[in-house]
């Protein structure tokens, strides 16, 4: 019984056929590089333990060829060797841009969200969550040959586990008494309960959002929340989801501690094509970056 009811869950979470492939019509000059990637702060402070994590992310970048580049945890500098905003610039094509700040400290530097892009960008847009700003969607209008298309880039609110937290995840069964494991167990549910609700709470103002667009809609970004979750299923309302239509396997994209979680995501408006969607399993980041192509109908 549970698993015919969770049955119809399943395609949200594995594809086992992505053959929609490329639109007979579409040319080559017709389709759009889409890129989305949790850069994670360009590991500033080195959690990946490897000084040259940073330059294999920004090589990365520029060997994808992207006509659209959304970024999260996206953090330049602007004095030092950390000015990753002119680096990203000096290595990628795209040369349109779309940068929110969300916390700046000591007026140099920045930590916040980036949309790149090849075609213009006529408008720009922040929806801001609460007061402290941590977490914002941004939207830019951008103007492709005859068409227009809104790219909204979002990050919405993590659960904020430190390490201590994953240890105690991956041990669960271990040496701690009774007591200690219900303290640690109830703080956790406590820290997740939290971040669902304020997720929540992100997903319908982005939803709303949407709905008074002028324009189809794509949506990249880090929802931080699964395929089955309110979140995901409030944004991606009457959109399409690119990983359904050409995806392949079970799409995670969280390359942390607790595997097989999809948690980034491209959606668009059923006016926009989609194919060649790839979780790219490139160990840069705790996020696998996600890439397809895009045209319009």
């Amino acid at each position: 019984m549970a698993l015919i009811i969770s049955s119809t869950h399943l395609p949200l979470t594995l594809q086992l056929d992505g053959s929609n492939g490329k639109p007979e019509d579409v040319s080559v000059e017709d389709e759009i590089k889409l890129v989305s990637f949790n850069v994670r702060v360009f590991d500033l402070y080195n959690w990946s333990r490897n000084i040259d994590t940073r330059e294999r992310i920004f090589s990365y970048i520029e060997n994808q060829k992207p006509n659209l580049l959304c970024l999260q945890e996206f953090y330049s500098s602007d004095k030092g060797d950390y000015n990753n905003l002119k680096l990203i610039l000096s290595r990628i094509e795209p040369k349109y841009k779309h940068v929110e700040y969300s916390t700046t400290l000591r007026e140099t530097d920045h930590w916040g969200i980036a949309t790149f892009s090849s075609y213009p960008i006529f408008n720009k847009g922040v929806i801001y969550f609460d007061e402290q700003r941590s977490n914002v969607c941004i939207f830019s209008d951008i103007t492709i040959k005859d068409d227009t298309v809104r790219v909204y880039n979002s990050h919405l609110q993590s659960i904020r586990f430190d390490n201590d937290d994953y240890k105690f995840i991956e041990s669960f069964v271990g040496e701690e008494e009774e007591p200690e494991k219900m303290i640690r167990t109830k703080a956790i549910v406590s820290r997740l309960k939290l971040a669902y609700i304020k997720r929540a709470k992100q997903a319908e103002m982005i939803a709303q959002h949407i709905e008074t667009s002028p324009y189809p809609v794509v949506i990249c970004g880090d929802f931080n929340d699964t395929p089955v979750s309110y979140s995901y299923r409030t944004i991606s309302n009457e959109l399409t989801d690119a990983f359904k239509l050409s995806g392949m396997g079970i799409g995670s994209s969280y390359s942390g501690p607790i595997p097989g979680l999809r948690i980034d995501y491209i959606l668009h408006s059923s006016s926009i094509n989609s194919y060649d969607f790839e979780v790219d399993n490139q160990k840069l980041s705790d996020h696998y970056p996600i890439t397809c192509k895009i045209s319009f109908k």
